[in-house]
């Protein structure tokens, strides 16, 4: 795919002067502004590359030639509209002092408006989970909108304050590679926007505590003291799941709280059963139990073994373990606290990795201090985390029980039921002092798969929780959700232009705008990479800095891996009749490289 797209983008040199010559008078006629008019006419290229790229994406999607017709199509339809609309309402405005529609400014709006078409061309498009309908059941605090008020107003102050007194210094900022970026007022509004949401919310969080000190009764107090159930799925852990189990009694031990530790074999084929049995027998601090789960679909069987722990526990929260996951000592007398409030209906932990011997784990280490430990936490300063990640997580059983269990037949069963708690009402919580240890890919084909799974559960737990955006459920739905598809089709577009780039550079077709793109890249990288440092050196210290030229390197690679796994998602067949029994053979079909592309389209509707 990404050669096709590098072979059509090639030949473009040879019309694009022409096309942007006749396309500038197209847009001024429509617009009615003379050509003389509209600034200086640099490039249109965006455009017919950003339409090619669509027609290349329907051409190698994952279906029937009818199937990819038809997305190639929806896409243009989509994007072809909203092109012009811009290119039109810009070229009005620069009469008025506004950018050019074929400047950077008017380029990086129509390549904005190609990243949408694609996003919504796609969930239009691909055979996803049926959309889940659930209604909020508590009220919502109202101090998230206050956070969320108070961290606009103070990332804007903030920006202007930088304009207004440093505008040298950013000036000379924006000559580094990579930082160019800097000097965008968007760019540094989304820099310093996490940053405030941390610093307010954990002011509100505070000043939210004190005041409602006397109403949050505290459940290890009362008559029916709070107990922790653990539910540990296993499939081939041998040699990890006895250290998973030894953890978990040691966390056991430093609280007072009744725990059990439910182990449930899921189809292993080595000696995982024995080493769990007798760990388990060697527990000092919690009961074990041994279960086990079988199912005939491989899509199913992680949620599946989850699920019948769920069922075989009565404990009021229960907190998932994988087998390759070692807790810590402090990890219940951390979680107790959270489930004071009777309105936190889950929280997350930081899973590092155990060891930082090879160069994916180093990465791992930046990754997850960056997204675990900070932007998670900004984001549950107003309530809109879309996920905990399943390596170690707590929800309350009931919640869990209501909802019918963990979604079975889908990847990122994780982000799903995460995201369906925080749409009931419930405050999902992610706690950056309560970090596990967790085992990482060791090499390129281990994190080719891990990433490849966690972007196709991505697009499940979207596809799964539409009319959360739809119906604007919290800002879980305004905000996130919504964010993370443009995010996620942002960095996929990302890979394809930065080779076209290249080439162009290569041949030494100057007309391309490659300072447009390279721009581009600084947005892309560069701003995250200065959050980054700030980030690392905060929470593990400045030596971890070193790494970052290296971050660049993974972040590419896992990109590539998440753009071949768009190309896994399975598109619906037109006319495809929406019978039961369709719905079933449809569920049977398994997607490339061995990912299974089962979707549990009924789960929805049962519960």
């Amino acid at each position: 795919m990404l050669l096709s797209f590098v072979a059509v983008a090639l030949p473009l040199h040879l019309v694009l002067r022409q096309l942007t010559f006749d396309y500038g008078r197209l847009v001024g006629r429509i617009a009615q502004v003379y050509p003389v008019e509209l600034s200086k006419q640099a490039s249109i290229a965006v455009r017919p590359l950003t339409i090619a790229l669509l027609v290349i994406l329907g051409a190698f999607a994952a279906g029937s030639v009818r199937a990819r017709v038809r997305l190639a199509l929806t896409a243009l339809v989509i994007y072809l509209p909203l092109m012009i609309a811009i290119d039109v309402a810009l070229a009005r405005l620069s009469r008025h002092g506004g950018p050019s529609p074929f400047m950077a400014r008017g380029n990086i709006l129509d390549g904005v408006a190609g990243i949408l078409a694609a996003c919504l061309a796609v969930f239009a498009m691909a055979r996803l989970p049926e959309n889940l309908h659930l209604t909020q059941v508590v009220k919502r605090r109202k101090h998230h909108m206050a956070v969320l008020a108070a961290g606009v107003a103070a990332t804007v102050s903030s920006v202007a304050v930088l304009f207004a007194l440093e505008r040298r210094y950013l000036h000379s900022l924006a000559t580094v590679p990579l930082l160019g970026g800097l000097l965008s007022v968007v760019v540094l509004f989304f820099t310093l926007f996490p940053i405030c949401l941390c610093a307010f919310g954990y002011v509100a969080q505070r000043l939210v505590a004190r005041a409602h000190g006397e109403d949050f009764i505290p459940e290890w107090e009362e008559a029916t003291p709070i107990t922790f159930g653990f539910l540990v799925p296993a499939h081939n852990e041998e040699g990890r799941i006895g250290d998973c189990i030894r953890a978990i009694d040691r966390a056991a031990g430093e609280s007072t709280a009744r725990s059990i530790v439910y182990v449930i074999e899921n189809g292993s084929t080595d000696a995982t059963v024995e080493e769990a049995r007798i760990a388990l027998a060697e527990c000092r601090n919690a009961r074990g139990v041994l279960l086990t789960s079988v199912t005939e679909h491989k899509s199913r069987a992680k949620a599946h073994a989850l699920n019948t722990g769920l069922a075989a526990a009565a404990e009021k929260v229960i907190v998932r373990v994988d087998a390759d996951t070692f807790v810590s000592r402090t990890l219940l007398n951390r979680l107790a606290p959270h489930f004071a409030d009777p309105l936190v209906g889950g929280v997350g932990t930081v899973p590092l990795p155990h060891k930082v011997t090879t160069w994916i784990e180093r990465m791992r280490t930046i990754e997850v201090h960056y997204g675990a430990g900070f932007k998670r936490t900004s984001q549950g300063a107003v309530d809109a985390i879309p996920v905990l990640p399943g390596a170690t997580v707590a929800f309350r059983r009931g919640l869990l029980v209501g909802l019918g269990g963990f979604s079975e037949g889908i990847l990122g069963e994780d982000a799903d039921i995460t995201v369906r708690i925080g749409r009931l009402g419930y405050r999902i919580v992610s706690d950056p002092t309560i970090k596990v240890l967790s085992e990482q890919p060791q090499n390129l084909g281990e994190l080719r798969e891990q990433r490849m799974r966690w972007s196709c559960g991505l697009f499940h737990m979207i596809g799964h929780n539409r009319s959360a955006i739809s119906h604007l459920q919290g800002l879980r739905g305004v905000w996130t959700l919504p964010w993370a598809c443009f995010v996620m089709f942002r960095k996929l577009m990302l890979i394809p232009f930065a080779l076209a780039a290249m080439a162009f550079i290569v041949t030494g077709h100057s007309f391309f705008p490659i300072r447009e793109v390279a721009a581009a890249g600084a947005i892309t990288l560069g701003a995250q990479l200065v959050l980054m440092a700030v980030v690392l050196t905060v929470l593990a210290g400045p030596g971890q800095i070193i790494s970052l030229p290296g971050y660049i390197v993974f972040r590419l690679i896992v990109t590539y891996f998440a753009l071949e796994t768009l190309l896994t998602i399975r598109l619906n067949e037109p006319g495809l009749p929406l019978t039961r029994a369709s719905r079933a053979k449809v569920l049977q079909t398994a997607a490339a490289d061995g990912m299974i592309a089962q979707q549990s389209l009924g789960n929805g509707r049962r519960r």
